[in-house]
């Protein structure tokens, strides 16, 4: 590329397993795997997180010229964790409908807690359809019909709504399969809500501690962290205390702590 004088730097935000894909993307799957081994030539590697340097070592591209380059997230419109317990909770899954962000398991997590009839919850589900799973999508949306009024399907929302949405929320649940990033949990954490989620890829790099995760794929685990949560949530008292995976933490000391955290995305 170029004319073999310029410096060469690539950023890497990773590739979704072809697991996680229909098969008709399979083939640019394959093509973007074998792309990346070209990165052991270029100058520099910025990837956005140490999870994605470690999955370009493990694809055996050389990684001593890679350095971590977080995505730049706006936190300045901060909103703490409400003082008042909710009478419902608000649940927040906002991405794509694809196999990899673990739809259908929120989905089935949600009918357990539901089911159990020990907590009051609503769950939002927001994302772009564009760029979602078509078959997927509907295996979702039949999903979602079971929930009944638990369930307010929103699918594309604008960046107004959105902001709104996490503002309204209490909990945002993540329970991905494969993130490289996850741009969502760093807005939800800015937003007051409590994460839970997969302990997969790089959640639990990016909760920092300031959520639940559960092993990847149990479904039953899931159900009884967002049971917890939501009852943590909707208890009453005061001082509020957060049971997360970081430890037991006020309030105010979850609020200096998480400001402390954000400032590594600014």
């Amino acid at each position: 590329l170029g004319n073999g004088k310029a410096k060469q730097v690539v950023t890497f935000h990773n590739v979704t397993p072809e697991a996680f894909v229909p098969p008709a993307a399979r083939e640019l799957i394959r093509k973007s795997m074998r792309q990346i081994h070209m990165f052991s030539n270029v100058d520099e590697i910025w990837a956005v997180s140490r999870t994605n340097i470690d999955t370009l070592a493990s694809q055996g591209v050389r990684t001593s010229h890679a350095r971590v380059l977080p995505i730049v997230v706006d936190t300045s419109q901060r909103t703490p964790i409400a003082d008042s317990p909710p009478e419902v909770v608000s649940v927040l899954f906002l991405g794509r409908f694809v196999p990899s962000k673990g739809v259908l398991d929120l989905l089935r997590a949600m009918a357990k807690v539901k089911a159990a009839g020990r907590v009051k919850f609503r769950l939002t589900m927001a994302g772009n359809q564009r760029y979602s799973d078509p078959a997927y999508l509907e295996q979702v949306k039949a999903a979602a019909a079971v929930l009944g009024e638990s369930v307010d399907y929103r699918g594309e929302v604008t960046d107004v709504e959105k902001a709104e949405l996490f503002r309204k929320a209490d909990i945002f649940a993540i329970p991905s399969y494969h993130e490289g990033f996850c741009v969502p949990v760093v807005e939800a954490l800015a937003a007051g809500c409590v994460p839970v989620g997969y302990a997969a890829h790089n959640l639990p790099r990016i909760f920092g501690g300031f959520g639940r995760l559960v092993p990847p794929g149990d479904i039953d685990a899931l159900a009884e962290v967002l049971e917890d949560v939501c009852r943590m949530l909707a208890r009453p008292g005061m001082p509020r205390v957060l049971y997360l995976d970081r430890g037991a933490m006020t309030a105010r000391d979850h609020a200096l702590a998480l400001t402390a955290y954000l400032q590594t995305f600014t």
